[in-house]
C-alpha cells in the first residue's frame, strides 16, 4: 500500500492489545513469516474495522505456547494481556491470558482491513 492511501500511521508502541482476542496464527516456515489475527473489537478501536493482522517476516526464531480451553473461556473478556514490540536487540512478545509468543524477525507489518497501520522494519 503506497504512503498516499494510508489513512492512520501509528507506532507499535502505541498499540494497545490488552482485552484484543488472538483469532489465528499461520506459520509459513518456508518463507520465514508468522501471521497473527486479532479480533480488536474489545480493545483499540478503528473506526470501521475490528480485526487487526500482523505480518512478522525475515523470522528468525518463534516460540510459542498456548493452552488453547482457557483462551477459549477468556474471550468473552479478552484473551490479550499485553504486548511489547522487537527491535534488532529482542523480540516481539504477546503475552495472552493462557499463553505467551516470542517472534524474532527483520520486519513487521500492521494493517487493519484496508488500511496499513505501520510497516516497519523493526529496528
Amino acid at each position: 500500500m503506497s504512503a498516499g492511501n494510508r489513512q492512520n500511521v501509528i507506532d507499535p508502541k502505541k498499540l494497545d492489545l490488552h482485552d484484543a482476542n488472538i483469532k489465528s496464527v499461520a506459520i509459513d516456515f518456508a518463507g520465514r513469516i508468522v501471521s497473527v489475527v486479532f479480533d480488536m473489537s474489545r480493545a483499540w478501536q478503528h473506526p470501521s474495522e475490528h480485526e487487526l493482522s500482523m505480518t512478522f517476516t525475515g523470522v528468525t526464531s518463534l516460540a510459542d505456547l498456548y493452552d488453547l480451553e482457557r483462551l477459549a473461556d477468556h474471550a468473552f473478556a479478552g484473551n490479550v494481556s499485553s504486548w511489547s514490540p522487537g527491535n534488532s536487540a529482542r523480540p516481539t512478545f504477546i503475552h495472552l491470558a493462557a499463553g505467551t509468543m516470542s517472534i524474532r524477525a527483520k520486519s513487521l507489518r500492521i494493517e487493519s482491513g484496508d488500511t496499513e497501520l505501520h510497516e516497519p522494519t523493526v529496528s
